[in-house]
């Protein structure tokens, strides 16, 4: 659970081009910059609404919110004790948790068994009958034109049972 709430250090190894990103990642492993990020937003958001009772109820409850989302992306996704699996690597724990309130919330970062397998394509969902939640959100960023899909994303592979992309 302390993983859950307190940041962690980055632990990759960084090259020389990217040194920016090293910096961040220093500024933000650290517990006392989470602490003061953590108490500098529940101040913006208690200045902005004004009710003590509503920003406590509020700010919380996105906190545990976002914990779960972060125990089923992070935890449950990554051990065989849920979810299914459509492809059976065995050097892979990824699980895929289908049912439609995990993936709405997860944007379908939960369909990890599939994310796993084909890490490039753009679809999660490798199947007709898989809900695809963040798929179909991209689907509505094309039609504003926001997104466009690479040709890598939008190649489908021949074990995936799909007869097309449907971007």
């Amino acid at each position: 659970m302390y993983l859950c709430v307190m940041p962690y250090q980055c632990i990759e190894d960084l090259t020389s081009d990217k040194i920016l990103q090293s910096r961040t990642f220093r500024i933000t492993a650290n517990p006392v910059f989470a602490i003061l990020a953590q108490a500098l937003s529940f101040c913006l958001f208690w200045k902005l609404v004004g009710s003590l009772k509503f920003v406590l109820v509020t700010w919380f409850g996105i906190r545990i919110f976002a914990l779960w989302v972060n125990m089923i992306q992070n935890y449950w996704t990554h051990t065989r004790d849920f979810g299914y699996r459509r492809y059976h690597d065995e050097d892979d724990n990824a699980m895929n948790v289908g049912e439609w309130l995990p993936v709405t919330a997860t944007f379908s970062a939960c369909l990890q068994n599939n994310h796993h397998h084909y890490p490039g394509l753009l679809r999660l969902s490798h199947h007709n009958s898989e809900y695809d939640f963040g798929f179909l959100t991209v689907k509505v960023m094309k039609s504003l034109g926001l997104v466009k899909a690479t040709t890598r994303g939008e190649t489908i592979p021949n074990d995936v049972p799909l007869g097309a992309l449907g971007f």
